[in-house]
């Protein structure tokens, strides 16, 4: 969704020169914090998380437009990774709870289905 528009939002943001770092750095985030979001989740419950991380996912994505500079930028962007870890991971926690045999089985192939249907939908123009 970033991609056709990376160089005009990197000059806004004053990441000019390392502007791919804007998508990159979010994966990398998920990435380090996966681990640590399943044990948030196991110390402190899948809804919880999920809750929290949704607002937090909401918050520190809307914080990026009032930032600028790398450090701020890119701080955000990582942060913006860690959420969408516990998101994810809570999300798919929540499914194995509350489902079971074939409803778990059809419940986590919506959700990948639903996954890909949104990052299919943000490259139509």
């Amino acid at each position: 969704m970033l991609a056709p528009g990376l160089i005009s939002i990197a000059a806004a943001l004053g990441v000019a020169d390392t502007a791919s770092w804007l998508i990159t750095l979010p994966s990398l985030g998920a990435i380090f914090f996966a681990p640590f979001a399943g044990r948030l989740i196991d110390r402190f419950g899948a809804y919880r998380c999920l809750i929290i991380g949704l607002f937090l996912y909401g918050f520190i994505g809307a914080t990026g437009v009032f930032l600028h500079g790398s450090v701020a930028v890119f701080t955000n962007r990582i942060a913006l990774g860690a959420v969408t870890a516990l998101v994810m991971a809570g999300g798919t926690v929540l499914i194995s709870e509350w489902y079971s045999g074939r409803a778990r089985l059809r419940m986590i192939t919506q959700q990948g289905m639903s996954i890909e249907l949104g990052g299919h939908a943000c490259l139509v123009d």
